[in-house]
């Protein structure tokens, strides 16, 4: 996982939730600018449809396992993802008192901010502008 070190891994999720059924999904991928997409999987997400963190815990889960196997201390990776409101969540420190508690999705944001703390590389969560139907483009 040469990558890491030369901060060229970037990894991507995304999530879906069908309101007719009550079923949500989440999707990753792991890819290398030079060797392009290198793993991606997908599966069941039982979070918020607000907020749908699944693949983001799936991504950061993975990258830990990386770390631990091939004993990996220093680098960087970007995590993008088309929802600001997962990645917001997910990458900056939860306020005190009751209200980290009210988040429909407080378990997995309770791994997910541990996955973060432990993993021995930097993770930068960005959002990404997803699903557009429009004519002006935002970048």
């Amino acid at each position: 996982m040469e990558e890491i070190g030369y901060n060229s891994l970037v990894t991507c999720s995304n999530g879906a939730h069908d309101a007719d059924t009550g079923t949500g999904s989440h999707a990753w991928v792991l890819a290398s600018a030079v060797r392009g997409t290198m793993s991606s999987g997908s599966g069941t997400d039982d979070g918020h449809p607000d907020f749908m963190s699944g693949g983001i815990l799936a991504l950061l889960y993975i990258i830990y396992c990386i770390c631990l196997y091939y004993d990996i201390s220093s680098g960087k990776t970007v995590l993008y993802c088309d929802h600001k409101g997962a990645i917001g969540n997910s990458f900056k420190l939860a306020p005190p008192g009751i209200t980290p508690f009210l988040n429909p999705d407080y378990y997995l944001l309770g791994l997910i901010h541990e996955l973060v703390k432990l993993i021995p590389i930097t993770v930068i969560g960005h959002w990404v502008k997803g699903h557009y139907k429009g004519r002006d483009r935002q970048w």
